[in-house]
């Protein structure tokens, strides 16, 4: 892997921006609709795979720092989760013929997606072990011995 070109991972992610744009907004929502089964049975199997190393101790130090940090983080981390809703809302008013129905299913989405953000943020710190700086640097000097 480190002796892949830059261009190549670039080329990876900029091609299917680039085929999205050229097919429509509509066959690329087809195709995320055609996937969503997938995509979910893959995040599931990645949960249950992982839940073996979720460890609850993990998420204390989490709640340590206090309730005006906590949220303090929680802020920014709704603005991220909520940012690409800006860019649908920008098409949303003139694709969407029936607007009831369409503006429940998509803040049904955008509450799936920040539950889904949640989820895989709250597991991966949970199976994560804090390893104090102290530790890391005797650690980094005895493998810089051997």
């Amino acid at each position: 892997m480190p002796d892949t070109p830059v261009y190549a991972a670039n080329i990876l992610y900029v091609l299917p921006a680039v085929i999205g744009l050229r097919l429509g907004l509509q066959t690329v929502a087809r195709a995320a609709e055609a996937m969503f089964p997938l995509i979910m049975a893959l995040f599931i199997t990645m949960i249950l795979t992982v839940a073996p190393n979720i460890n609850p101790e993990h998420l204390q130090p989490v709640f340590e720092a206090g309730f005006k940090a906590l949220v303090k983080a929680n802020i920014s981390y709704f603005a991220f989760a909520t940012f690409p809703t800006v860019f649908l809302l920008m098409i949303y008013p003139s694709c969407v013929k029936e607007g009831k129905k369409a503006s429940k299913a998509f803040l049904f989405g955008i509450f799936i997606a920040g539950l889904l953000l949640l989820i895989i943020t709250t597991v991966c710190i949970a199976c994560r072990r804090y390893v104090p700086q102290k530790e890391k640097a005797v650690t980094d000097r005895s493998r810089l011995l051997i």
